[in-house]
């Protein structure tokens, strides 16, 4: 039995990457859901008291020092210009149009729906800290959902690549653990609560898969 399925996987490894793919999307959509409901209710979440609660406890100098500029590695001008800087790369060494339609897709889409995510639910930051962009809304978490969309967008970059094995593992480490400390900096700032970065990962998550599929199935049917 488990040589049969094995040998299902092998022979229908595209169609299983793309039925994992839609389920994860739609897995990731789900909890973005759940979450703006409760936001929109008014609700409180323990999850956010615990992660509060734990990094009081781990408050320290040099730890405030690290996120203070991890932190910075998702603000909008950091992005905006490392994103001027991607797209001269794509057009100079990829010369493919539609990638970089996908990114400026991905970036403008991410960040208007986060502008008006915000607005809609309201919700009230812990901490109004101008210094570390902490003003507005904050819901959904705006470096969240900037960082999981440009340093997504470089994952997928490395993973259509001709790298070898070791450097894609490598380097997709090296921006999954950017992603995860840019989203981690906003909770130790005390600018956000956990549940704004989660809703901002799961947004920008989602619509930087459909961007990516709907990008790639469009390039395939003009080829």
């Amino acid at each position: 039995m488990t040589q049969q399925v094995l040998s299902f996987l092998k022979r229908n490894r595209a169609l299983c990457l793309i039925v994992l793919s839609f389920l994860t999307l739609f897995l990731a959509g789900a909890l973005f859901i759940e979450l703006a409901e409760d936001v929109l209710k008014g609700e409180g979440f323990y999850i956010d008291q615990v992660f509060e609660e734990i990094f009081v406890l781990s408050d320290s100098q040099g730890l405030y020092t690290f996120y203070r500029w991890i932190t910075e590695l998702g603000s909008f001008w950091f992005l905006l210009l490392a994103s001027l800087i991607t797209v001269g790369v794509l057009r100079k060494f990829y010369h493919q149009r539609f990638l970089i339609t996908m990114f400026i897709m991905t970036m403008i889409g991410t960040s208007s729906l986060t502008l008006l995510l915000k607005q809609f639910f309201g919700r009230e930051r812990p901490n109004v800290i101008e210094a570390l962009d902490g003003v507005g809304y904050s819901f959904p978490s705006g470096h969240a959902t900037g960082a999981m969309a440009f340093y997504g967008f470089l994952i997928f970059l490395v993973a259509i690549s001709h790298q070898t094995r070791l450097l894609k593992v490598i380097l997709t480490s090296i921006f999954a653990l950017i992603i995860l400390n840019i989203m981690m900096s906003r909770v130790f700032l005390h600018v956000h609560y956990f549940t704004d970065i989660i809703a901002g990962a799961t947004l920008s998550f989602v619509w930087l898969g459909i961007s990516i599929i709907s990008i790639s199935w469009l390039w395939q049917r003009k080829k």
